[in-house]
C-alpha cells in the first residue's frame, strides 16, 4: 500500500474484471515495501538525491499522477504497518479489503499522506466501510498480520512476482510482463493465452466505476475505458456539471470523486 507500482496497476487489474469478469482470477499478495528505509535504500543503490529521481522517473513510465517528493513524511524509517493495516482489513473480505487497500495506496502515493499515521490507516478504513472496532482489533496484533503476509506469498517465489510484473497463467503456461501498465498489453496476452476464446464486454458506466472505487484520476478513467485522455476529461467535466461527481486535485493531477445518491450516503 506504500508503492506507487501498485497505484499504476490499479487502472489495468480493474479494466480486467470488467473486461473478463469471473472468467479470469486475480490475485494480488500483499507485501510490505520496507521495514528499514536506510538498508531499502542500499539495496537499490541510491542516495537521496537518487531516490528523487527515481520518483520522478517512475511517474513518468507508469504515466498516472503521484507524489515526487522525497522527505521524512513519504520515506519513513519502517512503512510495514501499512501492510498490516491491508491485512488486517483482508480479514473483513476480499472485497473489503482491496477496497481498504486502494484507499490507503492512493492516499500515501497520491495525497502524499504520511505512511505511518494511524489517522490515515483510520481514514482508509472508513472510506472502505469497515467495521471499525474489528479493524482496530485486528491492526493491534501486529505481529499476528506480519506473520500473515509472510505466508500469503509463499509460492508465489515460482512466478517472479514483484512490484513491476504481471504474471498470467492458464496453469500450463505463463507469461510475465514487466512494467505493463497499459491495460491492452495485458489484455493482448490473456487473448494470445486463451485463443481469444473469452467472452469480453465493453466497460461503459464511468459513474458506476466511481462510486465503487472512490477518488480516481482522468488518466485512469481513460485506460479503463479505452478513451483517450482529452475524452475522458470532457466525460468526467460534464458529469461534474451534471452534479454526478467532484472535482479535486492531487499530485498536480485532476481527479474526481462520487456524489452521493439520494437517499444513499457515497463512499469518500
Amino acid at each position: 500500500p506504500t508503492c506507487w507500482w501498485s497505484w499504476g496497476y490499479m487502472p489495468v487489474i480493474n479494466r480486467l474484471r470488467l473486461v473478463y469478469g469471473d472468467e479470469i482470477l486475480v490475485r494480488m499478495p500483499l507485501t510490505m515495501m520496507y521495514s528499514d528505509v536506510d538498508e531499502w535504500k542500499k539495496g537499490l543503490g541510491l542516495d537521496t538525491v537518487g531516490l528523487g529521481g527515481w520518483l520522478k522517473e517512475s511517474r513518468q513510465r507508469i504515466g498516472v499522477p503521484m507524489i515526487t517528493e522525497v522527505g521524512d513524511a513519504t520515506f519513513p524509517k519502517d512503512v510495514s504497518l501499512a501492510s498490516c493495516a491491508a491485512m488486517a482489513a483482508r480479514l473483513q473480505g476480499l472485497e473489503q479489503g482491496e477496497r481498504y487497500f486502494r484507499a490507503l495506496n492512493r492516499m500515501i502515493v497520491v495525497e502524499g499522506r504520511r505512511p505511518i499515521n494511524e489517522k490515515v490507516f483510520v481514514a482508509a478504513a472508513e472510506e472502505a466501510v469497515l467495521d471499525m472496532a474489528a479493524f482496530r482489533f485486528d491492526l493491534a496484533a501486529v505481529s499476528e498480520r506480519t506473520k500473515e503476509l509472510t505466508h500469503q506469498v509463499k509460492g508465489l517465489e515460482d512466478f517472479g512476482v514483484t512490484f513491476y510484473k504481471i504474471t498470467i497463467t492458464d496453469g500450463r503456461r505463463r507469461i510475465t510482463l514487466d512494467y505493463a501498465f497499459d491495460p491492452a498489453e495485458v489484455e493482448s496476452a490473456i487473448d494470445w493465452l486463451t485463443g481469444g476464446k473469452l467472452i469480453k464486454k465493453t466497460p461503459q458506466d464511468v459513474i458506476g466505476y466511481i462510486r465503487a472505487q472512490g477518488i480516481v484520476s482522468t488518466v485512469e478513467i481513460a485506460r479503463v475505458f479505452r478513451l483517450d485522455e482529452q475524452a475522458a476529461l470532457d466525460k468526467l467535466q460534464e458529469f461534474k456539471a451534471q452534479g454526478l461527481v467532484t472535482h479535486m486535485v492531487f499530485a498536480e493531477a485532476d481527479h474526481w470523486g462520487p456524489v452521493a445518491e439520494k437517499g444513499k450516503s457515497a463512499k469518500k
